[in-house]
């Protein structure tokens, strides 16, 4: 079973009023972030090594990459040009057909280009195999002595090892994406304070132990017996504060004894005494201009094995008893409506189907949210020609007031130091424009405090309606069918001349709130904790094909809800079909029957 991970908030006053971090805790963050860049610069240094040993093997590769470059600007310079007319008319211009034209044959040329690349890179692989080992050797050896260097500078093993393991995830992330031929490259971080302390509890304890404070590593405050059994949520809450402490070093004799961090932390609820405690990280974050700390617990339970016999029952909603072979077909995606934003459709064994969504007031506070932005936005550009204006009038100007910089600065944050230096340090003639900066830098405190609450609020709330779904769909049945495609790619942002350029916005704005990518790890998690099996099979694009005659459908109709066959003339919720036709095609796989023949 896939571990998971208990989250406890820790209490505000760790920092006390200055907001200082106790001197240890900010040298471990600052190390570990100087760590990851030296071992960014090593990655990048990698690449470049071995994009070079490729292409002296074969210089074709240089060329063919050098071309499918050219395309590509080529290609975003057209589609710029078409963003540009749409925004300068404030509406949708029909791309003309000499333009569609041209765009197809350069992605075809593309195409065909990338075609030949990946032939030219398998077959360089394996000439060029011995160096690129030898290569990769000495990558790993200059990883393995910047993680000494870093551990004599006082970096705990156990942190090294979290950025590390980081590292290696980022690694494989951005190879992957090379390997479909998308740009993807690793990138050095500033130091903003933000940071995590990560030990690694090697025999996994129990919860117990934990909490008897006998770890070395973690050790948290007993709590009374009916800290979460009490029925008064007062008692409960005031019962679960206690005090804990993770180790960040050590120091004595032989270097054996622990440096510890101590901090407040409320335990709302306890791990299960049968997991096993693997590693447990506290982070500190920030959320609009406050800082949030955490403690994850990764905890590996035992495997829950799939129950192979229940009491039959027909006719089983969600939440219910589950039966023998009660199976159900989801389609994820998302799909704006008037009653809400939807994330799946489903339909099982019973014939019983249905919708998922998320209702109309977390629609409506995503677009508050979206109003929140343009305010902040439209007040960051009022104070930037300010700025300007002021500095045009004047020739002696600080050092720390870049004209240049101003104008095409868009973060936030910039203006907020810029407001905050200028408070120490007047200027001659500065009232108007000072009191203009001080007006903005109080106005955008209390909005972007208020979008970084709601937007956290926000996202807790889809999170808890994602676990509620999934748990009911995980005890009431016993196989669920998902089909399996990347939901990242159907995500993906659409070129400006296959899609209008407001339904290009709406379409990316709505697949980020749905997110149907985390309801998909909601259920797995849900599935492993009750033993309900979760299979992925290749359904051949279910949301084309008719559930009642099984014919595919040519045109795209995923903008439309209602669809009618052309074939039988059936009309029906192209959600739902789908999901039905996930259901047929995984019971046909998975028991070689049908639902009719199932329930029969």
């Amino acid at each position: 079973m896939p571990p998971r991970i208990y989250k406890y908030g820790l209490g505000k006053n760790i920092e006390g009023p200055d907001q200082r971090l106790p001197d240890q805790v900010f040298e471990q963050f600052r190390l570990q972030n100087r760590f990851w860049n030296a071992l960014v610069e090593i990655e990048k240094a990698h690449a470049v090594k071995y994009d070079e040993l490729r292409t002296g093997a074969d210089a074709r590769l240089g060329a063919v990459q050098e071309r499918i470059d050219s395309m590509n600007e080529s290609l975003e310079h057209i589609n710029s040009d078409i963003k540009a007319q749409r925004k300068n008319a404030r509406k949708v211009v029909p791309t003309d057909p000499a333009t569609k034209k041209q765009i197809a044959d350069i992605k075809g040329q593309i195409k065909a280009l990338k075609i030949e690349r990946k032939e030219l890179r398998e077959r360089i692989k394996g000439i060029i195999r011995p160096q690129a080992e030898a290569l990769n050797t000495q990558r790993l050896q200059e990883i393995n002595d910047k993680r000494r260097e870093f551990a004599a500078l006082g970096l705990y093993w156990c942190n090294y090892n979290a950025v590390l393991n980081s590292m290696e995830t980022a690694r494989k992330h951005i190879l992957r994406k090379r390997a479909q031929g998308l740009p993807a490259d690793f990138t050095f971080r500033p130091f903003t304070g933000q940071g995590r302390l990560t030990v690694q509890l090697m025999h996994g304890p129990p919860f117990s132990e934990i909490l008897e404070g006998i770890n070395t590593q973690l050790q948290l405050g007993p709590v009374p017996d009916d800290t979460w059994t009490s029925p008064d949520r007062a008692e409960r809450r005031r019962l679960s504060r206690t005090q804990g402490r993770i180790r960040i070093g050590s120091e004595g004799f032989q270097g054996r004894e622990p440096i510890w961090f101590e901090f407040p932390i409320v335990l709302h609820r306890p791990v299960p005494e049968e997991g096993k405690i693997k590693k447990a990280q506290v982070s500190r974050r920030k959320v609009g201009l406050d800082w949030v700390w955490e403690l994850d617990l990764t905890v590996v339970l035992p495997e829950v094995q799939p129950e192979a016999q229940r009491e039959p029952q027909t006719g089983a909603q969600p939440g219910q008893v589950r039966k023998v072979q009660h199976c159900i077909g989801l389609d994820l995606g998302w799909r704006k409506t008037d009653d809400g934003l939807r994330v799946a459709a489903w339909v099982d064994s019973d014939g019983q189907q249905g919708v998922f969504r998320l209702d109309v007031g977390y629609v409506a506070t995503q677009d508050r949210l979206d109003g929140l932005k343009s305010v902040l936005d439209k007040n960051r550009d009022q104070i930037t020609a300010q700025l300007l204006d002021w500095g045009k009038q004047h020739e002696h100007l600080p050092h720390w007031l870049d004209l240049q910089k101003v104008s095409v600065v868009k973060s936030h944050q910039y203006f907020l130091h810029l407001a905050d230096t200028w408070a120490n340090d007047r200027q001659e003639a500065d009232q108007e424009v000072f009191e203009d900066l001080a007006q903005w830098r109080k106005r955008f405190v209390h909005l972007y405090s208020w979008h970084s609450n709601l937007s956290r609020k926000m996202r807790y709330r889809r999170r808890e309606a994602f676990r509620l779904f999934a748990k009911k769909l995980a005890e009431t049945y016993t196989h669920v069918f998902l089909e399996e495609f990347n939901l990242a790619w159907s995500s993906r942002k659409k070129d400006a001349e296959d899609t209008p350029l407001a339904l290009q916005r709406a379409s990316n704005k709505w697949a980020r709130v749905a997110s149907p990518g985390a309801f998909r790890q909601e259920l797995q998690n849900f599935c492993n904790k009750t033993g309900s099996l979760l299979i992925f099979g290749k359904s051949d694009k279910a949301s084309r094909t008719c559930p009642e005659c099984k014919n595919k459908i040519a045109k795209d109709m995923s903008a439309r809800i209602m669809v009618i066959c052309e074939a039988c003339r059936a009309e029906y919720d192209q959600d739902l079909g789908a999901a039905a036709n996930v259901l047929c095609k995984g019971m046909e796989n998975h028991f070689g029957k049908q639902p009719e023949d199932l329930a029969g």
